[in-house]
């Protein structure tokens, strides 16, 4: 009878340490890293730094996309940290694109860091 609560045990153990995870990027509906020179995140890059420079009439270019995460919902959601050139000074800004089901991209959110 030891033996099987025993047992019992070790196999819940390591049923539960297989169940959970440290990393982020395992959790559902969480976002998830992705390469920053993926062509779709270039494209949401590029978008948003557009779409951005029309918003507050600025002139702004993308010079690097330094980080990118993709979250999977009704269609995807880029969180992007860009280095962007407004006139002659470089700036860091964290974008949010949604690319719908369509593929049409919308800027979500804009925050200069």
């Amino acid at each position: 009878m030891r033996r099987l609560v025993i047992l019992g045990i070790a196999i819940l153990a390591v049923g539960l340490s297989a169940c959970s995870s440290d990393d982020a990027n395992d959790v559902v509906g969480a976002y998830k890293t992705v390469e920053v020179d993926e062509e779709a995140v270039i494209e949401a890059a590029q978008f948003a730094v557009q779409t951005e420079s029309a918003n507050a009439s600025q002139s702004l270019t993308l010079h690097h996309v330094l980080k990118a995460y993709e979250q999977v919902v009704a269609g995807l959601n880029y969180r992007l940290i860009l280095q962007v050139r407004d006139g002659s000074i470089s700036r860091l800004a964290e974008a949010v694109v949604y690319r719908d089901l369509e593929g049409q991209l919308s800027l979500t959110s804009w925050d200069w860091q």
